[in-house]
């Protein structure tokens, strides 16, 4: 019973930690493959942007995600085309919208989710599990049946918070 419990608190932190990494990409490639599709849509209709920069420096560069990807100002956009001449990159490419604000609600959540010091929740886990190890092993020192230690364990859940 205990190691179902340990494995339960396991599984709980990691969806806690690992969750929001797993949701962002799952709709960051759903959101690549719809913007391909407007892509061609929009190539059609011709609502493109172009940008050039100096491959000198001395100007603000993009920060490049991979090939057909970059991030401008704030901004996501997808390449249609690029080409170097006279020392300047030409990148012709369609605003990504969607995938701005996935990004945008990523960097927030995560930022208030692992807000604080590192310190404090690792002492706040260590807590967290000392406290649930402790209740099971008074529960079965006392011979306490499995409904009451649950009852215990789930009666007051924050006790370990100060």
């Amino acid at each position: 019973m205990r190691q179902f419990f340990a494995i339960l608190l396991l599984i709980s932190f990691s969806v806690q930690i690992r969750g929001y990494h797993i949701y962002f990409h799952y709709q960051q490639a759903n959101i690549k493959k719809a913007v391909e599709r407007a892509i061609r849509q929009r190539l059609k209709e011709g609502n493109t942007e172009e940008f050039v920069f100096s491959l000198s420096g001395g100007h603000e560069m993009p920060e490049w995600k991979d090939d057909n990807e970059f991030s401008f100002r704030g901004e996501m956009y997808d390449v249609i085309e690029k080409r170097i001449e006279d020392g300047k990159i030409y990148v012709r490419c369609v605003s990504d919208k969607r995938e701005t604000a996935l990004v945008d609600n990523y960097r927030k959540m995560t930022k208030d989710d692992f807000a604080g010091s590192s310190k404090k929740r690792t002492s706040l886990i260590i807590k967290l599990i000392s406290t649930f190890y402790t209740q099971i092993s008074i529960a079965d020192k006392n011979l306490l049946s499995l409904e009451a230690s649950i009852k215990m364990l789930f009666t007051n859940p924050f006790s370990f918070v100060q």
